[in-house]
């Protein structure tokens, strides 16, 4: 009988849910659930989550941002007071259950769902209605939905490690990209993808995941170089100080010090991440160097896996903990970046603070959040188009954001009525339009005064700085000196005598661009430090989307990312028709001229293909361009203190004083160089372009001893002369540079070059064509590796012609290019993936067929035999004449390779087997077709058991809890999983 009125107590909840659903809208609000102190299964919390959104349905969004590995939906619930977007409003998100057996997290994160809707409404708790309308908080209760099913069983297991991870048996927290220990062939899991993809497209201002084993609040940064358990703080070190003291000051014996868990002792409960111990690859690292938002981890208890009647005390110490958190997001500085002349925000401004290494973005209504500890400091603020501004703001020892707006001058004014019309807006003496904080070239930001280099220093601090008070335009003496594109946003650097004579109405001063492009403003000839390297590549990518895509192949000794740029029509596809090129600059760090070069060159090329120049279209859109404009950004940062010494080799070589140009043997190799290689060994590139310096020449394989590459001269010999024939100083083959002797034609094998590298050195170039499919060359441009930035206007002049010939040489230089194919049935063919195609006589120099089995092999004019394999197939030889047929659209030589028969002679036996597979099919079809019925039959029981559980409360239900006649339709293997 009891089970009777309980069956029907359930139904009768089940029932008035449904009507609350499909009435919603009306005023009455249907009844929600106390909070159930039990283990909720993946069903279960579906379930609820799903409830509390149809009952607060404007209140709340619920949606999943991906699945598991499994399958399972990886779910986020929205809350905020008004689900339209609202300016000014900030994003905050929790996210628990990364380690599939740390459940504490997810389920105090679904109680802080039910509470936040629950007490909404409740007079005696208006905090809770407040964080409600002014922040839209996102709570994610799990990461890993897969490893909490499979640690369901283990209940109360509060030790072990052997459940954290994903069913691909990958911890989470250690499969984001590193900054230390980059690893460019990582493929991400579908979990940490989905919620790398969120995070990045979501204006996230405060966040923090949670975990369990241990008692506190980390923050970043998690590693080092060193691999040590020691301090390594982010340049927001203060402020994360802060953050994370916010929640272990509101948890009940987080900020008690003292040993925790019998193992580890933390003052004030909270704890730098590599102090603790070190670990790579984690959210909260990743985060900070990705996106806007500051995250933390949370570490809520010594046991991983408390009995569910623990469940409550847990809630009871962190429930007021979270709240204060999600309400720690108001602090710091807040407000708006908007066009003066439109009133209307800038989105994707961005805003620096003087000090700091670390930039925020504006959102979607040029709104932006910028956490910052008490203090006084210099906040800029910039745009493209528009003159960066700089404000003083004083932020007090308080809890509430200090407002502070920017509102930026558009540089289509000019002279001094754009500086006339900033001074007007100007906040008297808390705001100037003059010189924006300038990061230096080792990541500390500081002001520089005008006419002064910035200075290098090896720490990056939070402390705030004192105000720059240089008023007015920048003399025409700082254009010598290295600054980002903000420092210089007042100033115009009028180039136009060394760059062109006649210039055309659309010609812009520096001959970069178009005056018409719409980055023409931010182009000047200067250094650019390692920040302001990263903003002009996210300004080029923000600009030219279809054409332009910028990510990081790998980060230096100290940290600093390595950008690679990828240039072709359609940026978002693959395009495996069409070859690839790339370019590398600054291999030596005081080599600089080549890392400006190629910035030149790719915002030449996309400004140029963005206005439809038919030659650059007809580039972009047949070719996919790869440029990488800095490999040593340590050493640049080094150098950068010596622009014009000529003959200083200070920062040659990397923070390990390892020269990368010669680290190429495959042993010990430096993360620049293990990086590039990685990388290079992915892309199937078919032609490569060095830009290094002290010299006025081309040079090509064998730069050392090896004699391999002599295979190949002639036609390395037709690449090099695509780009020094273009150049007029270099072709002309006289002894440059202090060279004793000239060059003839600017051309020279590398070994033969005056300075060559030891014979027993593996220099990149040579790397390149004996263990890739790349036929490499370096072009040295310059006498001076680190010229003034004055010289750049003629550098450029000199230097863009070749470059812009050799992005076009694998088309124009003799190539024979086709597609590997084998037969796949019913006269159809499939490509061959990763195809081995040489050359005969030329067994040191291999390339391979990309995806869709295409290749694409240089070589000098002539008829050329290639043997062409693949895994498991015949070779093929095939001779073809090279050059081929202009104008041909498809690879004109199709190779179709065949399985290797002499793997696969047919065996005597074979007569005597065909009678035993018959015999062993007549036994086991009826075997397998009653165990198929049998399943089946199985399956329709369980489904009739579902239909009795849908009926139920998802909150209330276990296996102990059905019927005897529900359980007998279940064998006694079946765990409450396979149920619930």
């Amino acid at each position: 009988m009891a089970l009777l009125v309980w069956l029907a107590m359930m139904l009768g909840v089940w029932a008035a849910g449904c009507v609350g659903v499909a009435g919603h809208g009306q005023e009455e609000k249907q009844p929600l659930e106390p909070l159930l102190f039990d283990h909720h299964t993946h069903d279960q919390m579906t379930a609820l989550l799903h409830h509390y959104n149809a009952s607060f349905a404007d209140k709340t969004e619920l949606f999943s941002i991906g699945k598991s590995v499994d399958g399972r939906d990886l779910w986020v619930m929205r809350i905020t007071g008004d689900l339209n977007p609202q300016p000014g409003r900030p994003r905050f998100k929790y996210i628990g259950n990364m380690h599939g057996n740390e459940v504490v997290g997810r389920q105090m994160l679904i109680y802080l769902v039910q509470t936040l809707l629950d007490k909404y409404d409740d007079d005696d708790d208006p905090d809770i209605r407040r964080l409600v309308d002014s922040t839209d908080i996102y709570i994610m209760p799990t990461l890993n939905p897969d490893g909490h099913a499979r640690s369901l069983e283990h209940a109360g297991a509060c030790g072990g490690l052997g459940l954290r991870e994903n069913v691909n048996h990958v911890d989470l927290n250690r499969d984001f990209p590193d900054q230390f220990f980059p690893d460019a062939s990582h493929e991400p899991q579908p979990e940490t993808r989905a919620v790398m993809d969120w995070l990045q497209s979501t204006d996230f201002v405060l966040g923090a995941n949670l975990h369990g084993g241990s008692l506190v609040a980390s923050y970043p940064f998690d590693g080092n170089l060193e691999n040590e358990a020691k301090a390594t703080p982010c340049p927001d070190d203060a402020v994360f100080r802060l953050i994370a003291s916010r929640y272990a000051v509101n948890h009940a014996d987080m900020a008690t010090t003292g040993i925790v868990c019998s193992r580890d002792e933390f003052q004030g409960g909270i704890a730098n991440g590599a102090s603790w111990y070190p670990l790579y690859g984690s959210l909260q690292d990743w985060s900070y160097l990705t996106t806007s938002s500051f995250d933390i981890t949370l570490e809520l208890g010594c046991c991983r896996f408390p009995e569910a009647n623990k469940l409550a005390s847990f809630w009871d110490k962190n429930g007021d903990a979270l709240l204060a958190l999600i309400d720690y997001v108001h602090t710091g500085v807040k407000g708006f970046v908007r066009s003066q002349d439109t009133g209307e925000g800038i989105q994707g401004a961005s805003i620096s603070v003087a000090g700091i290494d670390h930039i925020v973005f504006a959102s979607e209504f040029g709104d932006y959040w910028r956490l910052l500890a008490p203090g006084v400091y210099n906040m800029t603020a910039q745009a493209q188009g528009f003159d960066a501004l700089t404000r003083e703001v004083a932020i007090p020892n308080t809890y509430a954001a200090v407002p502070a707006d920017f509102d930026l001058v558009p540089q289509a004014v000019l002279g001094s009525e754009k500086t006339a019309a900033a001074a007007d807006t100007a906040t008297p003496k808390t705001e100037t339009a003059t010189a924006a904080a300038t990061p230096t070239s080792t990541g500390t930001q500081t002001t520089t005064p005008t006419g002064m280099q910035p200075t290098d220093t090896a720490t990056a601090t939070a402390a705030p700085t004192s105000p720059t008070t240089t008023a007015g335009p920048k003399s025409t003496a700082a254009s010598d000196t290295p600054t980002t594109p903000s420092t210089a946003a007042t100033t115009v650097v009028d180039t136009t005598e060394s760059v062109t004579a006649s210039p055309t109405p659309d010609t812009h001063p520096t001959g970069v661009v178009r005056a018409s492009c719409p980055i023409a403003d931010e182009v000047r000839f200067e250094y650019r430090s390692q920040s302001g390297l990263q903003d002009w590549l996210k300004l080029l990518q923000f600009h030219f989307p279809t054409l332009v895509d910028v990510s990081v192949l790998g980060r230096s000794i100290n940290g600093k990312p390595i950008h690679a740029v990828r240039l072709t029509k359609d940026v978002a596809s693959e395009h495996p028709d069409r070859p690839k090129v790339l370019f590398v600059g600054n291999v030596h760090g005081n080599e600089a001229v080549g890392r400006e070069l190629l910035v030149y060159l790719v915002s030449h090329l996309a400004c140029e293909a963005d206005v439809d120049d038919a030659g650059m279209v007809q580039l972009l859109a047949s070719t996919q361009l790869f440029i990488v404009p800095t490999l040593n950004p340590d050493g640049f940062a080094q150098a950068s203190r010596h622009e014009g010494e000529c003959e200083s080799n200070v920062g040659r070589s990397n923070a390990n004083h390892v020269d990368l140009e010669l680290d190429y043997d495959g042993h010990n190799q430096q993360p620049e160089t293990k990086a590039l290689a990685t990388w290079v060994g992915q892309q199937r590139f078919s032609l490569a372009l060095v830009l290094q310096a002290s010299s006025l020449v081309v040079t090509y394989p064998p730069n050392t001893g090896q004699s391999s590459a002599l295979d190949d001269q002639a036609v390395f010999e037709l690449l090099g002369q695509t780009y020094a024939s273009k150049h007029p100083e270099m072709v002309v083959g006289s002894p440059t540079c202090g060279d004793s002797k000239g060059y003839q034609n600017g051309l020279v094998m590398g070994r033969k070059r005056t300075g060559a590298p030891s014979p027993s050195a593996t220099t990149l170039g040579d790397w390149f064509y004996t263990s890739t499919d790349v036929l490499g060359l370096t072009a040295r441009v310059s006498c001076c590796p680190f010229p003034f930035s004055r010289d750049l206007p003629d550098l450029w002049r000199l230097n863009k012609p070749g470059l812009l010939s050799f992005a076009a040489a694998v088309h124009d230089v003799p190539v024979l290019t086709g597609k590997v194919v084998r037969a796949a049935g019913k006269g159809k063919t499939v490509p061959v993936s990763g195809a081995v195609v040489t050359v005969k006589g030329r067994p040191s120099h291999q390339v391979h067929a990309n995806d869709a089995g295409q290749f694409w092999r240089l070589l000098e004019p002539g008829e050329h035999t290639l043997a062409v394999s693949g895994p498991g197939l015949a070779v093929v030889s095939v001779t073809a004449a090279v050059p081929l047929p202009a104008g041909t659209t498809e690879p004109p030589l199709t190779v179709k390779l065949k399985a290797n028969t002499t793997d696969a002679e047919p065996s005597s036996s074979t007569g005597k087997l065909l009678p035993m597979a018959v015999l062993a099919m007549i036994v086991l079809v009826p075997l397998l077709s009653y165990g198929t019925y049998k399943w089946c039959t199985r399956r329709r029981h369980k489904a009739n058991v579902y239909a009795v559980l849908a009926d139920k409360d998802f909150e209330d239900m276990s296996f102990s809890k059905l019927s005897q006649e529900e359980r007998s339709m279940f064998s006694d293997s079946d765990s409450e999983d396979d149920i619930i």
